[in-house]
């Protein structure tokens, strides 16, 4: 058993799930509707979506799925803060990840977020983009400081509040 590191709030180096066996077979299918070149988080989504529309796909990836580049994001799926156009396409991929987690464990929770603030400067800022969002249906509100407190008691930090989405969450 190898040493684990020290725990840091940087996401891990590989997703939880890269050990994972993926089926794979190194003959190449005699005939696939589409070809996609690269198994990350576009690639899989894609072969996801035509799958599901009968189409046969083939992913061609040359390491470890969803271990190159889309292994190095947060992992944030998240509707709160965007920029108010994104908003329902976030609303969308959020609701895609909870489908796809429903069929395999891809590292999907619904966590929530939160934003917090330290200021009213702040909290002015994220009640302006509440106000923007609600238009969109956002499942999101401003929380006061005691709530923060409650909820998040060892940051050890005096947050005034927070803005907060209980259906945002992260994906491993």
């Amino acid at each position: 058993m190898q040493p684990q590191p020290p725990h840091t709030s940087a996401p891990p180096a590989a997703p939880l799930h890269a050990s994972a066996s993926v089926p794979s077979n190194a003959a190449l299918p005699v005939s696939v509707d589409v070809a996609i070149v690269g198994g990350g988080i576009i690639g899989i989504s894609t072969a996801y979506s035509l799958a599901r529309a009968g189409l046969r796909v083939a992913v061609f990836e040359k390491g470890t799925l969803a271990c190159e580049q889309s292994s190095r994001n947060w992992g944030w799926v998240r509707t709160l803060g965007r920029d108010l156009p994104e908003v329902p396409l976030a609303q969308r991929a959020n609701r895609l990840w909870a489908e796809i987690q429903e069929k395999v464990d891809v590292g999907f929770r619904r966590s929530g977020i939160f934003y917090l603030q330290e200021n009213a400067t702040d909290a002015a800022g994220h009640q302006a983009w509440l106000d923007g969002a609600r238009t969109h249906g956002v499942d999101a509100r401003l929380l006061d400081r005691r709530t923060v407190q409650d909820m998040l008691p060892s940051t050890g930090r005096a947050w005034t509040g927070a803005m907060y989405s209980p259906t945002d969450g992260v994906a491993e």
